[in-house]
């Protein structure tokens, strides 16, 4: 028992855990790409735009009128991102941008994709904040 308790302190000790934060880097997803930057990843790339903003935030301003008619857009909120993979909505074959409203939240939705065996994500910086 004591040895048991001697590891859980150890475990705690080691644990960066914090309850509500989680610390992403921009290593999360494969590059960032700034706004002048998208049309030529849209043309060669071919991504899926992921808007993972939550309903609320997608009600401010649609994702397509900032890109070309032809990106591909599909809506899932950080908040359902699991969802989506679990429902084989979204597949590590494919290769996604993610964008937010700032940058951050599609950062943490690249994070988590990255842990499940996605490889070939890039995150729009700024987000849609610096697109329009």
């Amino acid at each position: 028992r004591q040895a048991l308790n001697q590891q859980c302190q150890q475990l705690q000790q080691a644990s960066s855990y914090l309850c509500g934060y989680v610390e992403v880097t921009t290593d999360d997803a494969i590059a960032l790409v700034k706004p002048a930057q998208l049309p030529q990843l849209l043309s060669t790339q071919q991504p899926l735009v992921i808007d993972v903003r939550e309903p609320y935030e997608q009600s401010a301003g649609a994702l397509s009128q900032y890109l070309p008619a032809s990106a591909r857009i599909q809506q899932v909120p950080l908040s359902r991102l699991c969802d989506a993979v679990l429902q084989r909505s979204l597949t590590p074959d494919l290769p996604l941008l993610l964008v937010c409203r700032s940058g951050n939240r599609s950062l943490l939705a690249a994070r988590v994709l990255r842990r499940l065996g996605f490889q070939q994500l890039w995150n729009l910086q700024g987000g849609v904040a610096l697109l329009s």
